[in-house]
C-alpha cells in the first residue's frame, strides 16, 4: 500500500489527432504524449500542458507516474523517457512515457552531485573537473533515487582521482558503468612562463625602427 502512495497520478486522454493539426492541440492546451512498452501496444495520448510543465519542474524524470487514461480502467506505471522541446522557446512539444513492471529492473541513468569541498581547490588554486555526469544502472522503478552524491574531500592533490567506485550507490542496484571509470580529479592552474633575458633582448631589438634607404654614410652625418 506504501508503494501505491508514491507513485503520482496523473489523467490523460486517448489521441485522434495527429500530423500538422498537433500544432492547433497544443495552442489548445494540451501536449501530444506516446505510451509504450511494458510489451502492450503503443497509445497515442494528450495531457493537459500545465500539469507536464509543472510535474519536469518539480519532479524530473527519474519518478514512477501512474497515467489514468481517461475512460478505460488499470494502472499504467510509467517514467518518462523523453521530453522533446522547442528549439528557440524551449517549450514542451512531446513526452514519450515508457510503461514499466514494478517487479522488474529498468535501466536509467541517475545524476552525480558533488558535496564537499577539495583542499586541491581552495588551497592549491586547482580546478575542479567533474568527467562522468551520470552513472547507468538497473534499479526497481520505486527505488529510483534523485540524484547520487560524491564527497570531494578527499581530493587534497592534483595526484589525487575518484571514481565511479567511490560514489555512494545504495544496496540492491546494479551499476552498469565501469566502476574504475574516472568521475572527478582536480587540475592544476596554468603557470605563464617567465620571459627571459634573451627573449627580452631579442623583443628591444625587433623594436629598433630602420630607415629604409638611407647610406652609411647620410646616417654618420
Amino acid at each position: 500500500m506504501e508503494l501505491r502512495m508514491s507513485i503520482l497520478k496523473l489523467k490523460v486522454e486517448n489521441r485522434i489527432i495527429t500530423g500538422k493539426k498537433v500544432k492547433k492541440m497544443r495552442r489548445a492546451g494540451s501536449i501530444p504524449v506516446h505510451m509504450y512498452g511494458n510489451n502492450e501496444a503503443s497509445k497515442n495520448l494528450t495531457i493537459e500542458k500545465k500539469v507536464i510543465d509543472s510535474l519536469l519542474t518539480t519532479t524530473g524524470q527519474n519518478v514512477a507516474i501512474s497515467l489514468e487514461v481517461d475512460g478505460e480502467s488499470g494502472e499504467n506505471v510509467c517514467l518518462i523517457r523523453d521530453v522533446q522541446r522547442h528549439p528557440v522557446t524551449e517549450e514542451i512539444l512531446h513526452v514519450d512515457f515508457l510503461k514499466v513492471d514494478l517487479n522488474k529492473k529498468i535501466q536509467v541513468n541517475i545524476p552525480i552531485v558533488i558535496t564537499g569541498t577539495a583542499a586541491a581547490v581552495w588551497q592549491l588554486g586547482g580546478t575542479l573537473l567533474q568527467s562522468l555526469q551520470s552513472i547507468s544502472v538497473q534499479i526497481l522503478p520505486l527505488n529510483i533515487p534523485e540524484k547520487f552524491e560524491l564527497d570531494i574531500s578527499s581530493l587534497e592533490t592534483f595526484e589525487d582521482s575518484l571514481f565511479v567506485k567511490d560514489v555512494k550507490i545504495n544496496e540492491g542496484i546494479d551499476v552498469n558503468d565501469d566502476i574504475e571509470t574516472l568521475v572527478a580529479r582536480v587540475m592544476p592552474p596554468r603557470v605563464e612562463e617567465e620571459i627571459t633575458d634573451t627573449e627580452e633582448d631579442s623583443i628591444d631589438a625587433a623594436e629598433v625602427p630602420v630607415v629604409e634607404g638611407e647610406s652609411e654614410s647620410e646616417a654618420e652625418e
